[in-house]
This record gives C-alpha cells, structure tokens and sequence, in this order.
C-alpha cells in the first residue's frame, strides 16, 4: 500500500512540473501573440460604369490629411489676394490715375486674350501650312485695269488683238497671246511661237519654267516647218489655248521671271527667257481678252 501512494505522488508531481515548463514556454513566445499592426495601403475603390462596364480603381486617401492640406492652400490663397488687396490700394492712393490704368490694362488684356483664342479656333490643315515659294495657279480675279491701261502696248483691230512690238514673220524669234475678233467678239486665245535659226529643231513639245516651276504645252497641231535659204530653218507653233492651259496661262501673265524651252523630237531643246516686257505682254493680252467676254 505504501508503495502505491508513492507512485501517485510521484505522477502528480510530474504532472504540474510539466505544466509549467509549458507555461515558461509560452511567456518567452509572447511575441507571436501580439496583434498584427498591417502596414500595406488602404484597399482601392471600385467604380464599375454602368454605360460600358468599365472597371475604374481610384486609391483611397486620408481624408484629414487631404483637408488639411487644402485648408492650407486655402489659407495661402487668401493671405495672398489680401496681400495683393493691399498694395493696390497703396498704389491707388500714391497715384490717382492707377485705377484708370489698370482697367486699360485689364482692356488690353481681353483683347489679346481674345485674339488668341480666336487663332485657337481655326482649324488649321495640312494644305494651309505652305512653306517656301509655291507654283502660280489659275485664280478667277476681276482686271483692275481698264481697257485703255491694257490697250498701251496692245495692237488692237476690229479682227485681232496682240502685242504691238511682234511679228508673225517667219524670219522673227517670238513669243506671245494673241486672239482674233469677230462681230466684236474675242475667239479663242492662242499660243504663238516663232523658231527661226540654223539649225532644225522638230518642235515636239513646250516646257515653260515660271519662277522656278514647270509648266508644260503639247500642241493639238505639228507645228509648220521650212528652209529659208540654204542654211535657215523655221519653225511656227500656233495653238488655241483651253481650260487644260490655265495654270500655264496664269503663270506666264503674273511671272517674276520665266523662260521657254522648245523640246526637238531628235532630242535637242532650244532656251529662250522671256523679257519683262513679254511678260507685261502676257498680261496685257489675257486682261483684255477677258475684259471683251472671252472664255477660257
């Protein structure tokens, strides 16, 4: 019997020995048993729109933080219009014309403001924004001058119109409009040129170059060819002028300078630059062409 309650001494003992070995234990792992403190973002906001069911995610902010830094830009604000209150009024009383000159000011302003946003509004394109010099095309504009100013160095008869300092002889080199008339009516206006050298050229085709630009004429008719005496050779393309001309037209009467080069069909060119006199020509002769109803 004795020995019994020994070992039941013994177990009870051992039981609570254990017990706080655990519990020491324990205390040294009280770390593990604090609260977790989570250090990561606020989660986000999730607007979904209803019109496309498009998901936005906006991140959430500290409101106080946020107010307070607006109250302070607020704050900012204000002491800065009183500050610019202030000066104003010192100025106004240093000098009593400031108020008058700040609303000139102020004038001013608009307007410029208003120009500015009036260049804003033009929808600008591609084909506007030209840069550099550009080639010269038909542009329907009224002839400023009057029949008599056209007529200066124009020889004018009943039956044709054309510059006064030309010839249509073979022997000659010219170029120029000229246009007949009929029962007071201008005809078509016409192309004019005249080859006369020695050498043979078989006209095939005209290249204008007009203040840098080309501008090129077939002639609808072979132009006429002969000999003149044993070495000279001529050549005279005579052609109406249409629609299809009119840039060619244009440019020739309103050129800064110019010059003509005749293509041979063997391959040989002839240049030739105008004068400023058959420019003014040019001029001349299409004004008064329009003038009397002509139609290109």
């Amino acid at each position: 019997m004795l020995n019994f309650y020994r070992i039941l001494l013994f177990l009870i003992v051992s039981v609570f020995s254990f017990s706080a070995i655990a519990q020491d234990n324990n205390d040294e792992d009280w770390r593990s048993k604090m609260p977790v403190r989570r250090l990561h973002k606020k989660p986000a906001v999730i607007v979904v729109d209803s019109t496309d069911n498009t998901t936005y995610y906006y991140e959430q902010k500290d409101d106080k933080k946020a107010k307070k830094a607006d109250n302070k830009r607020q704050k900012e604000e204000k002491e800065k219009q009183e500050r610019i209150a202030k000066y104003l009024k010192k100025k106004a009383e240093q000098n009593p014309d400031f108020e008058q000159e700040q609303e000139e000011r102020k004038a001013r302003q608009a307007l410029l403001r208003a120009q500015l946003d009036s260049l804003l509004a033009i929808e600008y394109t591609v084909e506007e924004l030209q840069y550099g010099p550009q080639p010269l095309v038909w542009v329907d504009e009224p002839i400023s001058e009057s029949v008599s100013e056209l007529s200066e160095t124009l020889l004018v008869t009943p039956d044709r119109v054309m510059p006064k300092d030309v010839s249509m002889e073979l022997t000659n080199n010219d170029m120029f409009f000229y246009f007949d008339v009929v029962n007071g009516m201008p005809q078509k206006l016409r192309f004019h040129a005249q080859y006369y050298a020695d050498d043979p050229l078989q006209i095939e085709s005209v290249r204008f170059v007009v203040n840098g630009f080309n501008y090129f004429f077939t002639p609808l008719e072979l132009p006429k060819t002969g000999k003149d005496g044993p070495r000279m050779y001529w050549e005279t393309l005579d052609d109406e002028l249409g629609a299809a001309d009119k840039d060619m037209i244009y440019a020739l009467s309103h050129a800064t300078w110019s010059r003509v080069v005749f293509i041979g069909s063997e391959g040989f060119s002839h240049v030739k630059k105008f004068t400023d006199a058959q420019i003014k020509d040019f001029y001349a002769v299409l004004g008064l062409f329009l003038k009397m109803g002509g139609k290109l």
